[in-house]
């Protein structure tokens, strides 16, 4: 979803990538694959309204209000980072391409002005903020030195601590989802 920016914050972009949890197992990837979380099939349009740091609104967001915004949305189950193929029981090919779809937005983006941008900022909550995390370095990398260029993640730093049962849940997880997705995050410990 792209809202254009206006008056002083015409070349001024913020990308935002949406959240929804990790996938790390072929049947948790299948159970996703027939909503919004893991097919843009059955996304439905939504209102680009905006809060915080997405409103428009110039006085709850004065900083940001009229810059040009993209609301990605998130369906891979690797925040963004997904780029291979599994088999449902059924036999169904599940198609990891987050790697691709983030690829692909920020380039068509970068066609329809983000490549001309004086700032840009890059955040993303949860899922989105891991991915945020994961992609800050090739977004930076995609504009000149002279581009102001941040990345502000929201709740995708995920700790790996023992939980309440004493087990390191999200360690397990995280290597479900490395494992099955066979992603470009392979290089991180787990």
């Amino acid at each position: 979803h792209l809202q254009r920016g206006s008056g002083d914050g015409s070349s001024s972009w913020h990308i935002h990538l949406q959240g929804g949890g990790w996938c790390g197992t072929v049947n948790d990837c299948s159970n996703r694959r027939m909503s919004d979380l893991g097919s843009s099939k059955f996304m439905k349009p939504i209102q680009f309204t905006g809060a915080g740091i997405l409103s428009s609104d110039h006085l709850q967001n004065p900083d940001f209000y009229n810059w040009n915004k993209a609301y990605v949305r998130y369906c891979d189950g690797a925040s963004f980072s997904g780029d291979a193929e599994g088999q449902a029981e059924d036999g169904t090919i599940l198609h990891f391409r987050g790697l691709r779809i983030y690829q692909a937005v920020i380039d068509e983006l970068m066609e329809k002005g983000l490549a001309n941008a004086t700032q840009a900022i890059l955040t993303g909550c949860s899922a989105g903020g891991l991915a945020t995390f994961v992609h800050c370095d090739d977004f930076s990398a995609r504009f000149s030195h002279k581009v102001s260029v941040k990345c502000l993640v929201d709740a995708g730093f995920i700790l790996d601590v023992k939980d309440i049962s004493g087990q390191r849940s999200f360690r397990s997880l995280y290597g479900g989802v490395v494992h099955l997705q066979v992603s470009h995050w392979t290089c991180l410990k787990l």
